[in-house]
């Protein structure tokens, strides 16, 4: 029997819920329909603070709360998840979600340095621009991560990659990467730029992928996360 977990960070309710479900890959799995009762939220902390460690050094938590049509009640969400122990939260521009991020974290009672934000740029727009107004929606001075939020349609996106290697430079986020390139866009933008990509997020199953970790890339090399 192949025993799967799948963990859910967020709620379009505008609850944060974690809901685990094991299941026997070798048989369909179906849900019969029925009434569904209303999802509680955990009483249970997560465990102690697990986390990799970065090409750069720093590390970066394992699990974090994704923002995505978290529209509705999001400071309550948020600081909602970071009471679970959640470390970090994943946003955009276009979420529509900053505001409600930043009011949570001005409420909450950690310190700075121990909240893990990571924001996502354009690559058709000016990143250290879109990378200022992220900060002045979310009332932050820097996050720990900027990710171009997706591959450019043409080329590897050297341009705002280079804008967010000055945004870095100057102090607005700690380190920088992309989301779901391809292998030979990602060695392309290393070779042109000098710089790898610190984290390259990419979109995945719940379900565990055979050779889902993408070729090419050292473990020293860009750190790959995946969202879903």
């Amino acid at each position: 029997m192949a025993m799967g977990t799948s963990v859910l960070g967020n709620s379009a309710r505008g609850g944060s819920t974690i809901e685990r479900c094991c299941f026997d890959s070798a048989t369909p799995h179906t849900v019969p329909p029925r009434e569904r009762a209303p999802l509680q939220p955990p009483t249970e902390r997560l465990g102690p603070d697990p986390a990799v460690r970065l090409r750069t050094g720093r590390e970066m938590p394992v699990l974090g709360l994704g923002t995505w049509m978290l529209t509705s009640n999001t400071a309550e969400s948020v600081q909602h998840a970071l009471e679970l122990s959640y470390r970090m939260i994943d946003t955009s521009a276009d979420y529509q979600t900053q505001g409600g991020i930043g009011k949570a974290l001005r409420s909450h009672d950690a310190k700075r340095d121990s909240l893990f934000v990571t924001i996502k740029v354009e690559p058709e727009k000016d990143g250290y621009e879109s990378i200022c107004q992220s900060l002045d929606e979310l009332k932050l001075d820097y996050v720990q991560l900027v990710l171009i939020h997706r591959a450019p349609e043409k080329g590897v996106g050297e341009k705002v990659w280079e804008q967010l290697i000055k945004a870095r430079e100057d102090g607005l986020t700690r380190d920088i990467g992309v989301c779901s390139y391809k292998i030979d866009q990602l060695n392309t933008l290393a070779e042109n730029t000098g710089e790898i990509p610190a984290v390259h997020q990419i979109d995945a199953e719940l379900l565990p992928v055979a050779g889902n970790r993408a070729p090419g890339l050292q473990p020293a090399d860009a750190r790959q996360t995946a969202s879903g």
